[in-house]
C-alpha cells in the first residue's frame, strides 16, 4: 500500500536517480506544469542526505535567456524533502562510476525535493534554485509554466489523499565513527531514556551503502541489534574488513517523541583476528528535527 500511495512520483524520481545518479538534476518533474501545480526536483548528490524541508527552500525566477519578464517568487518552503535508492539489483546501484567519489561516499542516494508552484506566477519560462542552509545553492533548474491554472498533487489512491510527508526522514540520531582502521567487527550498548521513549518504539537502521568490490574492496557487512528492556545492543560483522567510517547507523523514533538522549555507554572495536582496535572514536549526532506536528 505504502509503495501504490506514490509510484507515479516514486517511478519518475528513480528514472532521474538512474540516468542522473551523482548529478544534480537540470530540469524540474514535470518540465512543464500551470500556476498552482505540484512540482518536483531531483537532487543526486551524496551530500543530500541531511536535507530537509526545514533547512531547504526553492526560489523561482525569470530564465532571462528566454523569457524578457522579471519575476521573483520569494522563497517557496517544500512540502516534502526525502531520499530514495534504487534497487539494490540495479546497475546504478552496482557500477556507477559516482559511487567511489567522495561526494557520493558509497551511498546510492536521490533526494527529491516537492514543491507547490505559486497560484499567480505567470506562463514563462523560468529558473527554480533549491537552496540548502546547511550548504549553500544548487544549480538552476529549468522550468516552464504554461498557460491555464492547476492544482496541488495530493496524491490519492483509492483510500483517498496521502502524506508526501511520510516519505521524510524520522527524527532520531546518527551513530558515526572515525575514520582510518580496518575493522572486523563492533559492539556497541547505547542507554536512553525510556520514560520518553520505549523499546519497542525505537528501530536501529543501516545505510544504503554500497559494499560490492568493485568499489569497496569487498566490504560485506552484517547487522544486528537487540534490546534487553534496557539498553540497546548493536554488532556489526564485516568478515573482509571495513574502514571504520562505514559502520555508521542510525536510530529512529516516533514523529511525536521527544529527544530520549541516546547516549554510548560502551563500544569496542576488533580486527579480522579478533583483536581489539584502539582508537576509534564513536559519537552521536543529532538527526533531522520535525515539526511539533510530525
Amino acid at each position: 500500500m505504502r509503495f501504490k500511495r506514490f509510484w507515479p512520483l516514486l517511478a519518475a524520481l528513480m528514472i532521474m536517480t538512474f540516468f542522473g545518479a551523482g548529478c544534480v538534476g537540470i530540469e524540474t518533474f514535470p518540465l512543464r506544469a500551470q500556476a498552482g501545480d505540484t512540482v518536483t526536483v531531483g537532487l543526486g548528490l551524496g551530500y543530500t542526505e541531511y536535507m530537509n524541508s526545514f533547512n531547504t527552500s526553492v526560489t523561482i525566477t525569470n530564465n532571462p535567456a528566454t523569457n524578457p519578464n522579471t519575476y521573483n517568487s520569494g522563497l517557496i518552503i517544500p512540502r516534502s524533502v526525502f531520499n530514495l535508492y534504487p534497487d539494490p539489483r540495479s546497475k546504478v546501484a552496482n557500477y556507477n562510476v559516482w559511487l567511489p567519489t567522495n561526494i557520493m561516499d558509497g551511498t546510492p542516494l536521490e533526494t527529491g525535493v516537492v514543491f507547490d508552484l505559486p497560484t499567480n506566477i505567470p506562463p514563462g519560462n523560468y529558473l527554480a534554485r533549491v537552496d540548502r542552509s546547511m550548504g549553500g545553492a544548487f544549480v538552476d533548474l529549468a522550468l516552464v509554466v504554461i498557460a491555464g491554472t492547476g492544482s496541488p498533487n495530493q496524491f490519492k489512491n483509492e483510500t483517498g489523499p496521502q502524506n508526501i510527508n511520510d516519505l521524510e526522514n524520522l527524527p532520531g540520531v546518527e551513530v558515526n565513527f572515525s575514520a582510518g582502521k580496518v575493522i572486523g567487527a563492533a559492539d556497541l550498548v547505547i542507554d536512553f531514556n525510556q520514560a520518553i521513549v520505549t523499546p519497542n518504539n525505537i528501530n536501529v537502521v543501516q545505510p544504503r551503502i554500497n559494499f560490492g568490490k568493485d568499489y569497496f574492496q569487498n566490504h560485506q557487512r552484517l547487522f544486528f541489534w537487540n534490546d534487553n528492556g534496557d539498553v540497546l545492543k548493536v554488532r556489526i560483522l564485516c568478515p573482509m574488513g571495513v574502514d571504520s567510517k562505514y559502520l555508521k547507523f542510525y536510530i529512529v523514533r516516533p514523529s511525536n517523541s521527544s529527544d530520549p538522549s541516546f547516549q554510548i555507554l560502551s563500544s569496542s572495536f576488533f580486527d579480522l583476528n579478533g583483536n581489539p582496535v584502539a582508537g576509534v572514536t564513536s559519537t552521536v549526532r543529532p538527526g533531522k528535527v520535525v515539526s511539533s506536528s510530525g
